[in-house]
């Protein structure tokens, strides 16, 4: 095959609506939206705690808000490989972009009933939510693509996280919704994707089937090969299927996560690079 099958590309598309998608919109949401947001954040604290913010206490503080996502991210890619392995990576999609969906929400939420932790919440518990499932999308993109297109399947993740940020960055403006009253619409809006997902996941995505071999079931594995790949052709299937056996057995020989945290190596992960480089 040139080209990967439709439904492997739309799968692949869908999937990183509520990874990377979310990653690159909460990283640039808050630059246009700064100081919007900022003055919130002080009126709240200042008129429910009788403090008064400085100019430098302001900032110091709005650092921290932003960076807390990275946090964040940092937790839920190091708890998520446990869930992976128990519920599979269908079900961690719904789940993560139901809970996603909840945390988004507290952002508004925040200004509605004037309470700025909940917005500070929001970052941190969205932040879990991203790094649990671009570690989640990156395993599963793995396992469905064909060796041949796992490269090309891997950069629909750089090219939603551009997308996010030039979505948050546009409508983050002041022109749009990036003003004292209208700043909850934009987080409104980054609740789009995730829904899109939860249906596709629910109503259409079949688990990878190197999650099915795990499990002992080889009928569903030989079905998911052949939904993502389209092959008629039952040579190919079983050729497909000796080799993710091949990559199970290997996997099993290794440590496994729960017992290691090699921290130079997590560091060195494409996804943690980008979350530390875009907090500096």
């Amino acid at each position: 095959m040139l080209f990967p099958t439709a439904k492997l590309l739309i799968t692949g598309i869908f999937v990183v609506l509520g990874g990377g998608f979310n990653f690159g919109f909460q990283v640039s949401i808050i630059n246009p939206m700064g100081k919007p947001l900022q003055q919130f954040l002080a009126q709240s604290l200042e008129s429910r705690y009788d403090i008064k913010f400085s100019e430098l206490s302001i900032r110091l503080f709005w650092s921290f808000v932003a960076g807390i996502f990275f946090i964040g991210a940092i937790i839920g890619a190091t708890v998520i490989p446990a869930v992976i392995n128990r519920i599979g990576s269908r079900w961690s999609f719904v789940i993560i972009a139901f809970l996603m969906i909840i945390a988004i929400f507290f952002s508004p939420l925040s200004q509605y009933t004037n309470i700025a932790e909940l917005f500070i919440l929001s970052r941190l518990f969205v932040g879990i939510c991203v790094g649990m499932y671009t570690t989640v999308q990156g395993v599963f993109l793995t396992e469905i693509s064909p060796v041949c297109f796992r490269g090309l399947m891997g950069t629909l993740t750089g090219l939603s996280t551009n997308i996010g940020a030039l979505l948050a960055s546009m409508i983050g403006m002041p022109q749009i919704f990036g003003t004292k009253n209208l700043w909850p619409y934009g987080y409104f809006m980054e609740m789009i994707p995730c829904l899109m997902l939860i249906c596709y996941a629910i109503f259409i995505l079949h688990e990878s089937p190197l999650y099915f071999l795990k499990h002992m079931n080889e009928n569903a594995a030989k079905e998911s090969i052949q939904f993502y790949n389209n092959w008629k052709n039952d040579r190919q299937i079983d050729e497909e299927m000796e080799r993710l056996k091949i990559q199970q057995k290997n996997n099993n020989e290794k440590k496994s996560v729960k017992n290691i945290i090699n921290w130079m190596k997590f560091c060195n992960d494409r996804l943690l690079f980008l979350l530390i480089y875009y907090n500096l």
